[in-house]
């Protein structure tokens, strides 16, 4: 990953964000985020001393916190987006975000064959445990959930059984935004329409009856 305590980075960053911006006047939200599949922070001194005895989400957030405050005299109305991914998923333990800035957090070992709040899976438990401590941090929590297993592309994943108590879990815990990461529609991916189609009506009403749901799913499900 890039090293979040060199100044010459911070520059850079800014520069471009408010290129970007500059160019999108509607924008009210950026991501300043961590590249994927990259699993550890940068291991200077600087980036250890910022981070100290606490976890590696300490110093994205001190970085995203500066970044969100160069932005607000230009940008009052735009917030920063930043993930809380892989190993920065677990909340800081001495910088909160601030209040301008969104986190975005990828629970990607969480399970979506059991609720989101099913005490019988680990996974889960552990996830509860992380939604709990950004909710401590911050009020501006969006999640980015995965509905197909990237390691076996083709193979079908069925989730609509517990999405409606996931999706409950999710609003009474915070939840501000969702973004859901599936398959692209075609001959290899099962009942994406089905899946797109009920997510999107949990999206907007998370607290919907079971009654509702069902019907949500049997609707879609007679015409595919």
């Amino acid at each position: 990953q890039l090293c979040l305590s060199n100044e010459m980075l911070f520059d850079e960053i800014i520069k471009k964000a408010k290129h970007l911006l500059k160019d999108n006047p509607l924008a009210t939200i950026i991501s300043i985020s961590q590249n994927d599949l990259v699993f550890t922070e940068c291991q200077c001194d600087n980036c250890k001393k910022i981070k100290g005895d606490g976890n590696a989400s300490d110093v994205m957030i001190w970085f995203v916190n500066r970044v969100a405050e160069e932005l607000k005299e230009d940008y009052p109305n735009v917030k920063v987006q930043t993930l809380a991914y892989n190993y920065t998923v677990d909340a800081p333990k001495y910088y909160k975000p601030s209040d301008n800035v969104i986190i975005e957090l990828c629970p990607i070992e969480s399970c979506e064959n059991h609720g989101a709040n099913d005490a019988t899976c680990w996974r889960n438990k552990k996830f509860v445990r992380q939604i709990s401590d950004w909710n401590k941090a911050t009020n501006n929590i969006y999640l980015w959930k995965y509905y197909k297993d990237f390691n076996y592309y083709l193979t079908p994943f069925q989730f609509l059984d517990n999405q409606r108590e996931s999706f409950n879990f999710y609003a009474k815990n915070g939840v501000k935004g969702f973004f859901a990461e599936g398959s692209h529609c075609g001959k290899t991916t099962d009942f994406c329409e089905l899946k797109a189609f009920v997510l999107a009506k949990l999206i907007f009403n998370p607290h919907m009856s079971e009654i509702e749901y069902r019907k949500h799913i049997k609707t879609i499900g007679n015409n595919i």
